[in-house]
């Protein structure tokens, strides 16, 4: 999944905060939503979904999102 898809998901939309490195040709992105005491982040290297962190979740929720990618 692309950081445009997510902008656009029903449950993405824009970040609380976005943190950024750069290390040579690769892009590092954080993304942080905040919620009534819950985090979720998600992290993207050169503009793709590699994991997701989420207080409530279960692993293996999170697991079959990434699959779907």
């Amino acid at each position: 999944m692309t950081d445009d898809e997510v902008l656009n998901a029903p449950n993405g939309g824009v970040p609380d905060r976005i943190d950024r490195a750069r290390d040579g040709h690769t892009w590092r992105e954080l993304w942080v939503y905040q919620t009534r005491g819950r985090v979720r982040e998600l992290q993207f290297v050169n503009g793709r979904l590699t994991s997701i962190v989420d207080d409530d979740a279960p692993a293996t929720t999170l697991q079959l999102a990434l699959s779907r990618r």
